[in-house]
């Protein structure tokens, strides 16, 4: 065999000499001698070969091997990764690549890394498109809306904007010369035509329409550009990828024929069938595990009835109910024990087929010893728990009872609860109403997407039909997608949801029969209601307006002059300013949960004290608010009865209508004020079709109503009653089609249309369509089938299904097994540690002791706990190894607590490192008073007419020249997207620039802000001089004191001087910005002294040697925080002072706080017990004499590891492991007995320690020890 390499190019005959090859092959298979035939280089160069070794294989010869292996590397090596091999025997040539390259056309491949493959990664997504699949571009459907009208009626929209002149004239012109007429059809335009008109014409000079949208393209700085771009562009399927979102490289590999799009594009049903013949290909492939991962979460997802999704599928197009279930799954793919899984009602949109899948993952969920808590409806659900609590028995203010609280079997015997009969009920259906006889039907011909497959349906009216099906048969797409828009195109409707498609697909054909008499269509869905939390059932029942001119017609309104505006909570000046009108402030606790509590001022009332005076029939306007719907319905009934309100008669009559729909609905109980934002999902819609309902009564014609689910939510008590209102709606003519699951609905339907048999590609079909008692007579019907089911048991569902030993597998639920451990020296060992135990762990140094703590136990929990994160949570983390073992069982999230050989940092203290000091802070910037820097009196409010005078005197003392900036804060310290509050203010506000994070910048263009930073956002309203007029100095002041939440920064020279209406010094008039929890820290250039740096030494940190005194900073006498930080006072302490005190003082002095007010107590509350539970776990484990302020690298070893212990476990929840690598190096025997009693501490609070140790003392105080060994 001959071995070489490809002619590099640029190679003469004299230098391959000189380097050693002497011999080239041609295609013929000709050998030539270049020190003879130099002129052989001449020939076509791209099929030469530089013959680098000739030798004979085969016949055992092992040094023949070795030197074919190493004549290879070297070809490799001169011939850029590329190699020949010819066989003269065979007339064979076998081209070699180092690399991923194509023998036949010579294209290569990188290697590539999970990243390439993910369209979230900046190496995988398709560059043009970025991951997305799809772009926007300007959508001609959108460009010409009408393609009925010609160019003369305005077919292209955008012409008609007062900005397109130049595009409009440029139109006619091209349109007069080409002779185009311009009152002809748009659709009867020869599509050259079309496309020249839009496109443009080169040759003719003429750019388009589309130069518009290039000349807007220029200003998207702006948002009303944006806004009136967008009403011009779709969505398309990008162009570069074809929708797969990644780059070319990655669709190159292949499994079983397939790319990575491909198999993404299956349902999770197909994708597990097509990779199970894979995996025998795979036996000892490292990828075997991979594969193994994805088949069992694929099986998980099938389950918990999700196999019929694709697996590329938008996660924003998924059900409440299937993205619950999505997250079971990978919490089932998790494996971890001891976690509390909280599910909203997972049987949402799941058929009555798969709830035994979906009880049967919850147990799973169980017997791994974790506890799930579901909040459900669903009688089968209900009846496969092991423990029901009843909630009741009403809704609002007429539930929030215990009524039950016990195993399902007792509470099918309480026929006092609404769910106890829901249970018990036998022979009898649970919804009773009349049938109704079909009326004339909608015929639907050609119904195609997504599964549906040119499908025929009858829709009959004048009753109620229920569409059915598995989940992923195609209801949604065939009454939402295809049925609404195709009616809604009949009607002419404006506002059809748009088809998820790249151009308008072919909607199916809509025929009415003789009689069908539907005029309009109304789709209602469980979207929310509103989004702000100020709309409320007052206001969208439309009682509202009728309410506010109630209190303004009394004569004490009169009086004072006020009308309907001053009792609104959204506008005028009758609302309270400090919550404007909310009744409730937020208060931001940074790294807890915010804190929502009333208003201050107005105490949760809203309104203004003289508004609040005002009162009908002895209520005020915020006494009307707090009552129930159903109480303010009667009250305005009374009301119109009584003479005194005979000239309102007509406007109460109609609030009442409208709140009397919503009583109707089963929300009677709801607040008038509550927001809408705060409903259920079940509420919203109900809401919704009470709006329906009263549009519907006046309606000129009979209406269709298309409900999506709306028993989601509904216990079968309020379901019944959403029936009755069904009935009032058929009452009057019209109609009613509902996509839904829950069979006592499905039974009481009068018409059935029965879509499967399967999800996903296997659905899509009509499976039968008639009554529901056809329905149950057909086999291949699921729907059918539980129909079938129902009537045998007469609903009874609180039989207790058969399931097993409530237990474990194993003993996993009250162990750690661990099975085939071999990372590093492991000698594949078994290993079982009790959970909820002390186990020591010991040997002899080396013996494998952190190997199996630390590198399995440790890193499989955190890996597991990670895995059970939400997509986005864990893109932020990196990929975690997966330790040498084969199974690890009854793991809970896991804590690690190691020796650090490295030292603490220069900043780092006791309060620090503990996190009692960011408890602290956060309780001084919320609760703390205070004080002038200058003059240590209480700041006090001050007036804004004052503040607006100090403005105009600081102007008019300005020298020649000089100017004084006038800044009004928006944003303090914040992280977040601020783009759209700047894009607002630039133009809203007459303003002259920003002063973002110190630096000063023009109004536009807006700067780019990274969202993860913290930034300071001023905006510059004027610069002022002396020649300023006085009024307007005044007008500045007062708008940016409105604009800053009634704070303004004057700077000048440099210096800023700060304004406030609520924090000044009634002496000097210094004013100060409300306390942030970042003023407190030293880490932060807002916190840290400005002379040393946040030190605390008067020299540079640089400078600072650890084992020489330094003197104190003579700015903050060593406390690191500047002055504004250390005049905030709370029980007449500082917090410099505070954290001065050793841990034992410090302790008691803030069990001595004392709050007068409520609204204090119950912010202090959580802050001081996360502060004192770590003080005195540093005072059990002997530290009770170190000062909160003492620098961490000045403590002993021992003393940071149990500052660091106190760090890692005070204040955890329960349930976890907590792994300790021997925590008593550097302790004495008195500490050593301390530190145990903290962890058997831990141990009774709920958790499980495991620690790698030697000590005698604590090995005896273990309860499970295991020993690794010999040696």
């Amino acid at each position: 065999v001959l071995i070489g390499f490809p002619l590099p190019p640029g190679t003469d005959a004299r230098g391959l000499v000189a380097a050693g090859f002497r011999r080239v092959l041609t295609p013929e298979g000709e050998l030539l001698d270049l020190r003879d035939r130099p002129e052989a280089l001449e020939r076509d160069r791209r099929r030469l070969v530089v013959v680098l070794d000739r030798l004979r294989v085969g016949g055992g010869a092992g040094t023949d091997r070795g030197r074919l292996v190493d004549a290879i590397e070297q070809a490799f090596a001169f011939g850029a990764g590329e190699a020949v091999a010819w066989l003269p025997d065979r007339d064979e040539r076998l081209r070699l690549a180092a690399t991923l390259r194509c023998g036949a056309c010579g294209i290569s491949y990188r290697r590539l890394e999970p990243d390439h493959f993910s369209w979230n990664s900046a190496r995988g997504a398709c560059p043009h498109c970025r991951g997305f699949g799809r772009t926007l571009v300007i959508d001609p459907a959108r460009v010409v809306p009408d393609p009925t009208r010609s160019i003369d009626e305005g077919a292209i929209a955008p012409l008609a904007l007062r900005r397109a002149a130049r595009e409009r004239t440029a139109l006619r012109r091209f349109c007069a010369r080409h002779a185009i007429p311009t009152d002809v059809p748009w659709a009867l335009l020869p599509l050259e035509v079309r496309r020249a008109i839009l496109d443009g014409h080169p040759p003719s000079g003429y750019r388009g329409v589309r130069a518009l949208f290039r000349r807007l393209e220029r200003k998207s700085h702006r948002t009303h550009v944006r806004v009136l771009l967008s009403r011009y562009r779709g969505q398309r399927t990008c162009e570069a990828c074809g929708g797969s979102r990644l780059q070319p490289d990655a669709l190159a590999w292949r499994i079983a024929g397939h790319t990575i799009a491909e198999l993404l594009a299956m349902t999770g049903t197909t994708l597990r069938r097509t990779l199970e013949p894979v995996r025998g290909q795979l036996a000892r492939h490292p990828a075997r595990i991979a594969l193994d991962e994805a088949l069992r979460r694929l099986a998980t997802l099938e389950e918990v009835g999700l196999g019929y999704l694709t697996l590329d599928r938008p996660s924003r197009t998924l059900s409440g109910g299937e993205l619950q279930r999505v997250r079971l799954a990978g919490a089932l793919g998790s494996a971890l024990t001891g976690t509390l899984y909280v599910l909203d009602e997972p049987s949402t949109g799941l058929h009555s087929r798969d709830i035994a899948r979906l009880t049967a993952a919850l147990r799973r969920l169980r017997e791994r010893g974790n506890t799930v808590v579901v909040v459900e409806h669903d009688p089968e659900v209900i009846a496969a728990a092991d423990h029901v609590i009843e909630l009741g028995p009403g809704a609002g203010h007429r539930g929030g009872r215990r009524l039950f609280s016990g195993p399902p079997g007792v509470l099918a015997s309480q026929a006092s609860t609404p769910t106890g009969r829901l249970l018990a009920a036998r022979g009898e259906a649970a919804i009773e109403r009349a049938r109704r006889a079909p009326g004339p039907a909608i015929r639907l011909a050609g119904a195609s997407r997504h599964n549906l497959r040119d499908l025929e349906v009858r829709f009959p009216t004048g009753c109620l039909v229920a569409v059915t099906g598995v989940s992923g048969s195609g209801k949604s797409t065939l009454v939402l997608e295809q049925l609404v828009p195709a009616l809604r195109e009949r009607f002419g409707a404006p506002g059809a949801p748009p088809l998820d498609g790249d151009e308008h697909e072919r909607l199916p054909t809509v025929q009415f029969e003789d009689g069908c008499e539907i005029g309009a269509v109304l789709f209602v869905d469980q979207s929310p209601v509103a989004r702000s939390p100020r709309a409320n059932a007052a206001t969208m029942s439309g009682a509202w307006t009728a309410i506010r001119q109630l209190f303004a017609d009394t004569e004490r309104a009169r009086e004072r002059a006020l009308g309907p505006a001053a009792f609104s909570f959204n506008t005028g000046d009758g609302r309270c300013p400090v919550c404007e009108g909310a009744g409730a402030e937020r208060i931001e606790m940074q790294f807890l949960a915010d804190v929502t509590l009333p208003c201050s001022a107005c105490g949760g009332r809203r309104f203004r004290g003289h508004v609040l005076e005002v009162t009908v029939d002895g209520r005020s306007i915020a006494d009307v608010l707090d009552m129930t719907i159903e109480q303010t319905a009667a009250w305005l009934g009374e009301l119109a009865e009584r003479p005194a309100f005979a000239r309102r008669r007509r406007a109460l009559a109609v609030a009442r209508h409208g709140l009397d729909l919503l009583v109707r609905t089963g929300l009677g109980y709801l607040r008038l004020g509550q927001p809408l934002s705060s409903l259920s999902g079940g509420e919203a819609q109900r809401l919704k079709l009470a709006r329906e309902l009263a549009t519907t009564a006046d309606a000129p014609c009979r209406s269709l109503l298309v409900l999506d689910e709306p028993t989601r939510g509904l216990h079968t008590e309020d379901v019944r009653r959403l029936v009755t209102l069904f009935d009032a709606l058929l009452e009057r003519g019209h109609s009613l089609i509902v996509i839904e699951h829950h069979l006592e609905l499905i039974a009481a339907s009068d018409w059935v249309i029965d879509l499967g048999p399967e999800g996903g590609p296997q659905g899509g079909a009509l499976v039968a369509c008639g009554p529901p008692e056809r329905i149950a007579r057909v086999r291949g019907s699921h729907t059918g089938a539980a129909l079938r089911a129902r009537a045998r048991t007469g609903g009874d569902t609180a039989r207790r299904r058969e399931q097993g030993e409530h237990g474990a597998q194993g003993d996993e639920r009250h162990a750690i097994v661990v099975r085939g451990a071999r990372e590093h020296n492991l000698a594949g060992i078994d290993v079982r540690l009790p959970r909820g135990r002390l186990v020591c762990v010991s040997g002899p140094s080396g013996s494998g002791k952190s190997s199996l703590a630390r590198d399995i136990l440790f890193t499989e929990g955190r890996r597991r706990y990670v895995d059970a994160l939400a997509v986005v949570s864990r893109q932020a983390l990196p990929p975690l190894p997966r330790p040498a073992v084969e199974h690890v069982g009854g793991l809970s999230p896991a804590v690690l607590i190691e020796q650090r050989l490295h030292p603490a940092g220069a900043h780092a203290t006791v309060a620090t490192t503990t996190e009692i000091y960011h408890y602290l802070r956060l309780l001084y910037a919320r609760l703390g008073t205070p004080l002038c820097p200058r003059c240590g009196l209480p700041c006090v409010a001050h007036s804004e007419r004052a503040i607006a005078e100090t403005v105009v005197e600081r102007t008019a003392a300005l020298a020649h020249g000089a100017q004084i900036e006038v800044l009004a804060p928006v944003v303090r310290a914040r992280k977040g997207e601020h783009r759209a509050l700047l894009e607002r203010l630039a133009a809203s506000e007459p303003a002259v620039g920003w002063r973002i994070d110190g630096r000063t910048c023009p109004l536009e263009p807006l700067p780019r802000l990274a969202r993860h930073r913290v930034h300071t956002i001023e905006l510059v309203l004027a610069r002022l001089d002396r020649r300023t007029d006085p009024k307007r100095a005044r007008a500045v002041a007062r708008a940016a004191l409105a604009l800053g939440g009634g704070t303004l920064v004057l700077a000048t020279g440099g210096e800023d001087t700060v304004h406030s209406v609520h924090r000044s010094c009634p002496r000097c008039g210094t004013g100060l910005a409300e306390p942030d929890p970042l003023l407190f820290s030293f880490n932060t250039a807002r916190g840290r002294c400005p002379a040393c740096g946040g030190t605390g030494f008067e020299r540079e940190p640089e400078a600072l040697s650890r084992f020489v005194s330094a003197r104190p900073c003579p700015a903050c006498a060593g406390s690191r925080l500047r002055p504004e930080a250390r005049s905030v006072v709370l029980g007449g302490r500082s917090l410099p002072e505070l954290v001065a005190q050793p841990v034992a003082t410090a302790r008691r002095m803030l069990e001595t706080l004392v709050f007068e007010r409520e609204r204090d107590r119950v912010l202090a509350r959580r802050l001081l017990v996360e502060a004192q539970t770590r003080l005195r776990w540093l005072e059990e484990l002997g530290l009770g004499y170190l000062g909160l302020d003492r620098r961490a690298y000045t403590l002993s070893g021992g003393e940071l590891q149990r500052v660091r212990l106190v760090a890692s476990l005070a204040g955890r929840s329960s349930g976890l492991l907590a792994i300790l690598d021997e925590p008593t190096i550097g302790l004495h025997p008195s500490d050593r007995e301390r530190l145990v009693h903290a962890m058997r501490q831990f141990v009774r609070d709920g958790n499980s320690v495991v620690v790698v140790e030697h000590e005698e003392q604590v090995v005896r105080a273990a309860d499970w020890v295991i020993d690794l060994g010999p040696g």
